[in-house]
């Protein structure tokens, strides 16, 4: 892109090519971050013996954590709307999801 501006004088590709290159390291931050979050989740399974009470303990009060603050930071949707999703999935994977624990952010989701 740079070159064709270059090439033709267009200064529009040289300003998108380097908005472009700006934003290249923010796409792979937030990337990373999410990769992150997604491990440190799944690594708080790890702590938990897998008997069944305590995996529900543990879901009940990662469900509630990601409700509350869902409800109390709407403005940060983007970045709690996958962890939910993965709360769910994990739910859904181990028998314990009841979609009636989530209507409170369903619409969010």
């Amino acid at each position: 892109m740079q070159e064709r501006g270059k090439n033709t004088g267009e200064q529009e590709w040289i300003e998108l090519s380097n908005q472009i290159a700006e934003k290249i390291d923010d796409y792979e931050e937030e990337i990373l971050d999410k990769k992150l979050d997604k491990a440190l989740f799944m690594m708080q399974f790890d702590k938990v013996a897998f008997d069944a009470e305590k995996l529900e303990f543990f879901l009940i009060k990662a469900r509630k954590g990601i409700i509350k603050t869902i409800l109390s930071n709407p403005e940060n949707i983007k970045e709690l709307q996958k962890i939910a999703r993965l709360a769910i999935k994990i739910e859904k994977d181990t028998g314990f999801y009841d979609p009636s624990n989530w209507r409170v952010i369903l619409e969010y989701l």
